[in-house]
């Protein structure tokens, strides 16, 4: 039988724990603990906890992303990348209320307030 030399073993065991490590960082802890082996009570709480998780949307628009022809869509995505897509599948009275909501909001913005890093000799 040939013995491994301590160094080398000693960091291929390293590298697979990191490699582990890394698996493990991208499933959530809950996802983790509903694969163990637990007491029905934990695993019913887990259940309703995940449950309740995954009717979270969260929503990170991301401008570049929505500057895109998207298709008519009835779910909006993630990054809002298909924002104009979900607007043009609403039924026309809500298109007008969403025009009419967004004109409000719109209307009390400032026009030529906003200061920041100067671009020519008149900012």
């Amino acid at each position: 039988m040939r013995r491994r030399c301590g160094i080398h073993h000693g960091a291929a065991l390293q590298r697979e724990t990191r490699h582990a490590t890394a698996i493990l960082r991208s499933v959530s802890v809950l996802r983790q603990l509903s694969q163990q082996p637990t007491r029905k009570e934990i695993e019913a709480g887990l259940r309703e906890i995940l449950r309740a998780f995954q009717g979270i949307f969260v929503l990170d628009p991301i401008p570049a992303h929505m500057r895109q022809y998207s298709p008519m869509s009835d779910e909006l995505e993630p990054d809002a990348s298909n924002i104009a897509g979900v607007i043009a599948a609403l039924a026309p009275e809500r298109q007008q209320r969403l025009e009419r909501l967004l004109s409000t909001y719109g209307s009390r913005l400032p026009e030529r307030d906003i200061r920041g890093s100067a671009c020519c000799s008149r900012c």
